[in-house]
């Protein structure tokens, strides 16, 4: 089962009121922090394949039902975790779903909150183009898609972002002329550098390629 993040938090509410006798809200507050970190860690925030235009009802996060349990058990622990399946969870799915729904259809404090994301690149990461000089020579020139480079400008608004995993296309690797690994190494180095440009440098990054048969 799964449930739905909305625009501002988790979309669930609790009549419950706090219960006093809870063995679990008379520990410490930093452990029960402690605690909320391993509960949350580990889940996946899945973009639903929503048609453009975006509407307000067609946008959502798919997140499994089983993390927020301890959420859903009264009311303190929901305002105790509120922000948490944002901060520990991965948010994934193609590239313009994800970027377009953290930017426009979540909360400031909610989009904040987000550390990590893995998006699905649908398209050449890399551009290869051969320039003739007027001597007679040929110019090699390589460089990020411009849709790319958009993604990573966005990415870079989010002030506690630390890891972002980028899915690219095995089939593209035909029309770059090169192996898997040149091509990851060539988009790892221009990814880097453009992060640093936008003083973003601190953010992980890492490259997997997927076959045009596993989406």
């Amino acid at each position: 089962m799964s449930r739905q993040l909305n625009n501002t938090a988790l979309s669930i509410k609790t009549d419950f009121e706090v219960q006093p006798k809870s063995s679990f809200l008379s520990l410490p507050g930093e452990l029960r922090n402690e605690i909320y970190g391993h509960v949350f860690s580990g889940y996946t925030a899945r973009s639903k394949d929503v048609p453009f235009p975006i509407s307000q009802e067609k946008v959502g996060w798919i997140y499994p039902a089983d993390g927020l349990s301890l959420s859903r058990t009264c009311r303190q622990t929901y305002n105790e975790t509120r922000s948490l399946p944002f901060e520990k969870s991965e948010f994934s799915g193609k590239f313009t779903d994800v970027i377009n729904q953290l930017l426009h259809k979540l909360s400031p404090t909610c989009a904040s909150a987000i550390t990590m994301v893995r998006l699905d690149f649908q398209k050449n990461a890399v551009i290869r183009k051969l320039h003739r000089q007027s001597d007679g020579g040929i110019v090699k020139e390589t460089r990020l898609h411009v849709d790319f480079r958009w993604m990573l400008q966005q990415l870079a608004q989010f002030p506690h972002i630390k890891m972002v995993t980028l899915e690219l296309k095995q089939t593209f690797l035909l029309y770059f002329l090169e192996e898997c690994e040149v091509y990851r190494d060539m988009a790892e180095s221009l990814t880097k550098e453009q992060m640093k440009k936008l003083g973003r440098g601190d953010v992980k990054l890492e490259i997997i390629f997927e076959s045009s048969t596993d989406h």
